[in-house]
């Protein structure tokens, strides 16, 4: 679809090859909003495109780490409970550092020495 323009032709197609109903004019002299409006759709599509890209490259890292660390465990001889200490290890981690402060209360120079209990001693034997 075209139109003259005095003795201008102007084509009524967008660069994906639209038909539309904005003369394809160069970017400068388009109306700022209808620019805006055609790239922010464009960035919207790339954003996504790059998040989906980025969200398939993370799973496949983590299929990757994953049968690695089966792999290690199949090839030492081990079994459920290797698993199952793997999986439990973040929480042990975080009791461990939530214990950080107390050690460190209890390792400053004033901190007064608390002897631990042994196993005889509770067992009344002295």
């Amino acid at each position: 679809m075209s139109q003259m323009l005095g003795e201008q032709r102007v084509e009524l197609v967008d660069a994906k090859g639209r038909e539309t109903a904005m003369p394809a004019l160069p970017e400068a002299e388009r109306p700022a909003a209808i620019v805006d409006a055609h790239h922010r759709d464009d960035d919207l599509r790339i954003v996504v495109l790059e998040m989906l890209f980025e969200m398939l490259e993370a799973v496949l890292g983590l299929l990757v780490v994953a049968v690695h660390v089966l792999a290690g465990i199949a090839v030492g001889g081990g079994g459920f409970r290797d698993l199952l200490a793997l999986a439990i290890a973040p929480a042990y981690v975080a009791w461990k550092v939530a214990l950080a402060p107390a050690i460190a209360r209890a390792s400053r120079r004033g901190a007064e020495w608390v002897r631990t209990e042994r196993r005889e001693e509770a067992k009344g034997r002295p």
